[in-house]
């Protein structure tokens, strides 16, 4: 994954450098880093072959926009790219943030929640010319962080305390976890020390096939209707709703190594904002590790009573919130299941990075109580499923 870094202001006669050192491999490492200039005044690179090459911004160019292009390539050919513009102006602000204080959950902790809310100390520029934009929050369950199990970016609110989504973590590992901030300067901070913290246990699996206990169905349920207990399909999952009042099922490709599903219940939706009002299944939330990072896959949900018409498919995740993806999803014809692919680290994968897992918490959204089709509820929170004690 390509990172040319923040867009950000420079002075002319000045020596500048550009960073490329955020860029990560999820599955290898990168082997090398191509820089080209592709607009403004041509400039000369000390070494387009570096990560972080320096070049003389150029005097009498006011206004002009450099603009350079990225390209890494890892270990296995495979390559991306990303650009960066440095505008020369007079009014620079240069001075590096102060590293990010990591506050909880603290070094060592254990028993920590599923959803913990990661929390830092205060954005500080020593020069106090900017104010705090950005915020990249990483999780690793490898103390050299060469697999990402979560990366997430924040940006203007919500910079000093994350809550992780659901089904990023799994019960009884340990992981360690670090920060990082921006200013609205486009300078950024080092990275925070490292923390490590050990998670609590999950609902209980006595089975060990990924399920909450609770939520399991009879042995002869056949949502699909193929004549095939539920229970005997390798490539399907199928749980109770949260209340216990329906089914739901969640089919998926051969292509997935392991998979954990569960259901949740409107009441732990603690989240409201931009939420519909009306979940008839609650939302199914799962986690699934692919043979190859980066893959795009296939998914259905299976209903227990066909989807009304105007029935609306919503994801979350701690960093976007509520949002409709119906437009990614196709029903079938009778309407009692639906269709739709994730990519790794794409739109729709809530760990926020290419790193070989997929997590979608999301529900089926109907007309509400009094009749409108699936809107909004007001007010807000910065937690999500349980307690808020995370």
């Amino acid at each position: 994954m390509a990172d040319a870094g923040e867009d950000r202001v420079v002075a002319p006669n000045t020596n500048v450098a550009l960073d490329g050192s955020d860029s990560y491999d999820p599955d290898g490492a990168i082997a090398a880093y191509l820089w080209e200039q592709t607009n403004g005044p041509a400039v000369v690179l000390s070494n387009p072959a570096a990560a972080q090459p320096t070049f003389a911004v150029p005097a009498g160019a006011l206004g002009a926009a450099l603009i350079f292009r990225l390209t890494v390539t890892d270990n296995n050919g495979a390559s991306d790219t990303d650009t960066v513009t440095l505008t020369i102006g007079d009014q620079v602000c240069d001075t590096q943030p102060d590293k990010p204080v990591l506050v909880s959950p603290e070094n060592g902790a254990t028993g920590v929640s599923l959803t913990p809310t990661l929390r830092s100390g205060p954005y500080n520029d020593p020069g106090a010319c900017s104010t705090h934009f950005k915020t990249r929050w990483q999780i690793s369950d490898q103390t050299d962080f060469s697999g990402l199990t979560y990366n997430a970016n924040t940006f203007f609110d919500e910079l000093t305390a994350h809550p992780v989504t659901k089904k990023v973590l799994k019960a009884n590992t340990t992981y360690y976890w670090r920060v990082k901030f921006w200013g609205d300067h486009g300078v950024k901070s080092e990275w925070s020390e490292v923390f490590s913290f050990t998670t609590g246990p999950g609902a209980a699996d006595n089975n060990g096939n990924d399920l909450p206990d609770g939520q399991e169905p009879g042995a002869d349920t056949d949502i699909n209707e193929n004549g095939i207990p539920d229970t005997q399909e390798a490539n399907l999952r199928v749980l109770l709703t949260a209340d216990g009042n329906a089914i739901i099922g969640l089919g998926f490709a051969d292509d997935i190594q392991s998979i954990a599903v569960e259901t949740m219940g409107e009441a732990d939706m603690i989240d409201t904002e931009n939420m519909p009002e009306n979940f008839p299944y609650g939302l199914i939330a799962f986690r699934v590790v692919l043979a190859n990072p980066g893959a795009t896959v296939s998914f259905t949900v299976y209903l227990q009573d066909a989807a009304p018409a105007d029935a609306a498919w919503y994801k979350y995740d701690t960093v976007n919130g509520w949002y409709d993806f119906t437009d990614q999803v196709v029903f079938s014809p009778n309407r009692k299941s639906l269709t739709f692919t994730l990519t790794d680290g794409g739109t729709g994968d809530a760990d926020g990075a290419v790193n070989g897992i997929i997590v979608d918490p999301a529900g089926l959204a109907a007309e509400a109580e009094d009749g409108s089709s699936p809107g909004h509820n007001g007010g807000g929170s910065s937690c999500f499923i349980g307690t808020c004690a995370y």
